[in-house]
């Protein structure tokens, strides 16, 4: 996963640099922000598919393929908090196991 990940995420940025250019010479239209967007987010979720170790689990399961990370606390700062000084969590199934995984409590 992780070479695929690698070529195809820089595919993305490439892309993401043409549409930006197509921008600056175009103009911005609703449909351009989108795909710059959407190329944007898809860049970030390969990347991080290209950094997939031991810390992850991969599951085919047919059309598609599930990451799952067994220690997300690593990526809980950048994906869920981002850089959030204070964030309210409330649940009624969190446990202290589960805040110790997200490196809260």
């Amino acid at each position: 996963w992780s070479g695929w990940a690698w070529r195809a995420s820089r595919q993305l940025e490439q892309r993401e640099g043409e549409l930006r250019d197509e921008v600056r010479m175009v103009g911005l239209s609703s449909v351009t922000e989108d795909m710059v967007r959407r190329t944007k987010r898809l860049s970030e979720a390969v990347a991080m598919v290209s950094g997939v170790d031991s810390n992850w689990v991969v599951t085919d399961e047919g059309q598609s393929t599930v990451f799952e990370v067994v220690h997300p606390a690593q990526y809980a700062e950048r994906l869920l908090w981002r850089g959030i000084e204070r964030v309210v969590l409330m649940s009624a199934t969190l446990t202290r196991g589960d805040c110790a995984e997200l490196g809260i409590g």
